[in-house]
């Protein structure tokens, strides 16, 4: 009976955000994250036309613009790999834009919602209604997060795949781990250091069942994408290309180079390297180590990207909920006494409201500081994680 209400809730409450976010879509302006690869999936289903050809890509601009586009305005390349694409065809069979719009920022508030109840089995060493109810709240509402589901961006997909992954790992079913770790392969940008450090760890620790999932997945996708349309490559990349060219990103260089045009490149790039080197020792130290030293790592390794030098949208930003509710749940099994939450609560709480002021109230460059703040976070609280031998402190 309890199974069945859970149900009848839970197709209720989708239910209504789907009718939400169509009310939602048929009043606010058309974004570029989600509706530039639905257009080129529809144009590709529709006319048979390449989703990277000039018709397509003129269709986007005279429903985008009204005209075709001007000479400094974006022309609307689509920067999504045709592996990736595919992922949207589903949506494509979708005629009303507004309402597949609707579909996918119900999806991915159902995936914001699922990556809070899940991260909580990851990390948390003992799980309470009010430890799942913080969880949900952060991921649900951190401004970061609204933000993808506003514009569209599938980041907050990637997450969910990683913490899904994660799980699976910790529990040794690496092939299924390795196949969902195909989502935020695709997605490329924030993740880019994390694979790296993810196929070293791999390759020494041996985990070849995890190669296996993800290559046999990669190589279907490939193999697909090419019988659809052999010449992807090259468009794709313009795509990207013009993508980071009139999309605003932040990178440390721009950030210090706004304030010292001479000097401020510089210091970035030396921060890059500090950073990387930092970064490559910890890998290093997590040879041979726990599960919770790799997902430590994981996770520092998400939130250093952002201050390594690469240009990143904000939209990107919504990974870094990962290790935002990693320090978190260090906070939390630390103290596991009756007030085990507070110390959990307060550093949701401070991320929570640090991400709404930088973002809404100050310069867009200051959010720079919310990577700067998780990864310090992680390092000081490193020993609280991996040192299993410290005792733990009951209030």
């Amino acid at each position: 009976m309890l199974l069945v209400i859970f149900i009848i809730t839970a197709i209720a409450l989708t239910g209504g955000l789907l009718w939400g976010n169509f009310i939602f879509t048929r009043n606010n302006p058309v974004d570029k994250s989600f509706f530039i690869p639905w257009l080129a999936a529809r144009t590709f289903l529709e006319y048979g036309d390449s989703p990277y050809s000039e018709q397509a890509t003129q269709r986007a601009q005279i429903l985008y613009y009204g005209q075709l586009a001007g000479e400094n305005e974006d022309p609307l390349y689509l920067w999504v790999s045709m592996p990736g694409e595919l992922f949207y065809i589903p949506l494509a069979l979708v005629k009303d834009y507004d309402f597949a719009r609707a579909i996918w920022m119900t999806l991915l508030e159902l995936a914001l919602i699922f990556t809070g109840i899940l991260f909580t089995r990851l990390g948390f060493k003992k799980i309470t209604r009010l430890v799942l109810v913080f969880s949900v709240v952060f991921t649900g509402t951190w401004i970061f997060n609204l933000k993808d589901i506003v514009s569209g961006s599938p980041i907050p997909f990637g997450v969910l795949a990683l913490v899904c992954s994660f799980l699976l790992m910790q529990n040794h079913e690496d092939e299924i781990a390795g196949i969902l770790l195909i989502i935020p392969f695709l997605m490329q940008g924030i993740f880019i250091f994390f694979f790296v450090f993810l196929f070293w760890w791999i390759l020494y620790h041996r985990r070849w069942r995890i190669l296996t999932g993800f290559g046999m997945v990669l190589g279907f996708l490939l193999l697909l994408s090419f019988l659809l349309l052999p010449d992807w490559i090259i468009p794709s990349l313009r795509g990207i290309y013009w993508q980071i060219k009139f999309i605003p990103s932040l990178s440390t260089y721009t950030a210090l180079g706004s304030l010292w045009p001479v000097v401020g490149p510089r210091l970035g790039w030396f921060i890059s390297f500090v950073l990387g080197f930092l970064l490559f020792l910890e890998w290093r130290a997590s040879r041979g180590r726990t599960f919770d030293h790799f997902l430590w790592t994981a996770c520092l390794s998400i939130s250093i990207t952002p201050l390594l030098g690469i240009p990143l949208s904000v939209d990107a930003y919504s990974a870094l909920s990962l290790p935002a509710l990693l320090l978190a749940s260090i906070l939390h099994n630390r103290w596991m006494g009756d007030k085990a939450l507070n110390p959990a609560m307060a550093g949701l709480i401070v991320t929570w409201v640090a991400g709404w002021i930088l973002l809404l109230f100050a310069d867009p460059k200051t959010t720079l500081i919310i990577p700067v703040l998780l990864g310090t976070g992680l390092l000081w609280m490193k020993w609280w994680m991996i040192k299993t031998e410290l005792p733990v402190i009951e209030t």
